[in-house]
This record gives C-alpha cells, structure tokens and sequence, in this order.
C-alpha cells in the first residue's frame, strides 16, 4: 500500500490469526502501483513491484525478494512517460508469457502500452482517451479472450473502453477507442467485473457527488448497457471493492464512506444487487474512510476487508 504526499510504500502481511503488519518498506512517490512478475516470465509465483509517479513522469519497477520485505530497492527498471504517469497497470496483451505495461499518460489524455521483451520495456502504441485520464481496470468486454480497458476520465466525466488488437502480429496496445460513455455524479471509482456470468466483463462506478453506485453490464459486441444506479444511503462513498462477501460463488458490492461506515450489497447473478447493508465504524473511532481491501487474511475461507482510515 501506498499514501499520496508521502514517499514510502509499505508492505503489509498477515499472521495466522488475520492480523496485518508491516514487514516492508520502499522508498518510493507514488500516485499508482501494482504487482506482478515483470522481470521474469508471468508464469513465476513471485511478484515485482510496478510504481507510477505523474508529478515526475516515472515509471519505477523494484525487483521481488524472497524475503518478508517482499520487494528490494534499489529499482531494477526505470523510465520516463510523458504526459504524466497517472496509473500503471501489468498484464499480458499479446500472450507470450511476459506481463506488459499499460500506462495512463493523464496530461497528453493517452493510454500507453510498453511491450515487455524479456525484462525490457518499449513503447508500442498510444491509444487516445478522454479528458484526463485517471483510474482504470483491464477487463474482457467482448469474449474473445484479449484484455480489454476501461479508463475513467475526470475532466470530460465519461469512461473509455479501449478493445485489444485480435491481430497477434499487430503492435502489442489497445489500437482503437471503442465507446465512451458519460457519466455523473462526480465519479471517482471503477471497478471491471463479470456481474452476470455471461463471460463479459461489466464496469461498475463510485459517484462520490451524488452517493451512487452505478452498473453497466456488457452486450454480445463489446459495448456497455445504460448504467443501474444503486444508493450509498451513509453519505459520501470513498472506494469500492467488488468481492464474493457470503462465499456463494457470486460478486457483492462493497464500497466505504467518508462519514466511517461501510456498504454491502450482495449480488444476484443476473446482474443486479440486492438491499443495502449498513455498518458502522465504533462511537470512538470519529474519522472516515477512504480505501478498502477484500482478502482472506486469517485463512478461514471467508472474506475479510481491510479499510483505510483517517481521524
């Protein structure tokens, strides 16, 4: 995990009881990060760490260590993204075995694409988005097996959805803009998901403005459906995360407010959620919050959060 303004990225595992400390530290500025083999095949267990910086336009990957730290310093690659490195995402675009970079490039309004040939990273393609472009999430909107990309875009408050090349010769990136649709409510979250088990990925958003949470499933081409709108009854949401809450083989909604409570709503199968939950943060615990993590931290086969919070 990382913390805007701050230049340390933390390293946090859990004991057998589910409780998290920290076990690493790399100094590191960050606005986005993710973790994945980079430095070896996609194939090898042990991830690399993948940091984005916009304000010094870096892109920054610290190999993976087999000790509690996880990551060592210092950095293994290092290179400079123009426009601004907003987000960083790893994942393998042409399906030879090595992760690829996908970088949003926030001041030129572009996704990048950096092809991974054996540890080396070369720019292969620039793909326009909207407005600045900030957060974004790989997903498959059309069944063809290739990643697909959803990026959400501040100033000109729609989401791009960018289809990947079917042509496995072509330059390895996200070719063409295929959709972009509007959006309100001042959205700061995206999450990409299968909601209905169509074997489409659909994209959900966090509407901090307006205190919603909007779906929009997928169709047979690729394109996306007119949003569902579901309430936030707590407040302003912060975050979202899109998880299998009661282990039943379906995707739940949950997402965090910034009055200290937390939402669920448990998913149908078919594309829509139920009733909201509501749950609130301890009378003597007063701040909000603004990030959450699912995971099983105590190996109980039940899903966990982990929420950050501030006073």
């Amino acid at each position: 995990m990382g913390r805007a303004q701050s230049d340390q990225v933390w390293t946090l595992r859990a004991d057998d009881s589910g409780r998290l400390a920290v076990r690493g530290t790399v100094h590191a500025r960050i606005t986005a990060l993710d973790v994945a083999p980079l430095l070896r095949p996609a194939s090898n267990a042990v991830p690399d760490l993948l940091t984005g910086f916009s304000r010094e336009g870096c892109v920054i990957i610290y190999p993976a260590s087999t000790n509690a730290a996880r990551f060592a310093a210092p950095a293994a690659v290092s290179f400079f993204v123009p426009g601004g490195p907003r987000n960083v995402r790893a994942v393998d675009l042409d399906g030879d075995g090595w992760n690829d970079l996908v970088v949003v490039s926030q001041l030129n309004d572009k996704v990048l694409t950096y092809r991974n040939d054996h540890g080396h990273f070369t720019n292969t393609a620039e793909a326009f988005a909207g407005r600045s472009p900030r957060e974004m999430d790989i997903g498959d909107f059309n069944s063809d097996g290739r990643p697909d990309l959803a990026v959400l875009n501040r100033f000109s408050f729609d989401v791009s959805i960018l289809l990947t090349s079917t042509n496995l010769s072509s330059p390895v990136g996200f070719l063409t803009l295929n959709n972009t649709y509007p959006v309100d409510g001042q959205v700061n979250g995206l999450q990409v998901r299968d909601y209905n088990g169509d074997g489409r990925d659909d994209v959900v958003q966090l509407h901090l403005a307006s205190s919603e949470i909007s779906v929009r499933l997928a169709n047979t081409n690729g394109t996306l459906g007119a949003p569902t709108f579901y309430p936030v009854t707590s407040g302003k949401p912060a975050a979202q995360s899109v998880v299998d809450v009661n282990n039943d083989g379906i995707a739940d909604m949950v997402s965090v407010d910034l009055t200290g409570s937390v939402s669920v709503r448990l998913g149908l199968g078919n594309g829509t959620f139920g009733p909201e939950q509501v749950y609130y943060l301890p009378e003597n615990l007063r701040g909000g919050l603004y990030a959450v993590v699912a995971a099983d931290f105590d190996n109980d086969g039940k899903t966990d959060l982990a929420c950050g919070y501030f006073d």
